[in-house]
């Protein structure tokens, strides 16, 4: 079998610009969130405002003197709470021209690179396909020949 005809650097370059793409659009989400955070990059991870404030560290115990229902809808709070913080800074993305350009940016990347890679994929595949071909043409031909190794006894 041959080594591929064809090269790998336009596909290389393709996903060097994926990765770039998606780590710009990652700094940018980043940098929002400081932004609306002051700048600490604790409270950058923290729950919003008044969003999960009754949400437990996993290493606090859990009492063992509340009521299951009570301790359920607690957790179910909690969870309440944590869904429309998600939700409040999902919308925050969505809002910034920027963040969603390069968004955008970062998924034409994507697909590009997905298509060199199919490209370059069918066309090795095309290759060795023909010289399999080529191959078993060439070896039922020495056999209705009589030229094939089976047929020296």
């Amino acid at each position: 079998m041959s080594e591929p005809t064809h090269t790998t650097d336009p596909m290389k370059a393709a996903w060097d610009e994926v990765g770039d793409g998606f780590t710009k659009l990652a700094r940018l989400v980043r940098d929002r969130y400081r932004e609306r955070a002051g700048g600490s990059e604790e409270t950058a991870v923290t729950p919003a405002p008044g969003a999960a404030s009754t949400i437990r560290p996993a290493s606090e115990p859990k009492s063992s003197g509340t009521d299951p229902a009570d301790a359920f809808r607690k957790a179910f709070d909690s969870l309440i709470a944590a869904a429309k913080d998600l939700s409040e800074r999902a919308s925050d993305i969505t809002h910034s021209e920027e963040i969603r350009s390069q968004a955008r940016q970062a998924g034409k990347s994507l697909s590009g690179a997905l298509s060199h890679t199919v490209d370059s994929l069918v066309d090795d595949l095309s290759d060795l396909f023909q010289t399999v071909k080529t191959e078993f043409t060439k070896g039922r031909r020495n056999d209705s020949t009589g030229t094939g190794p089976d047929t020296a006894s």
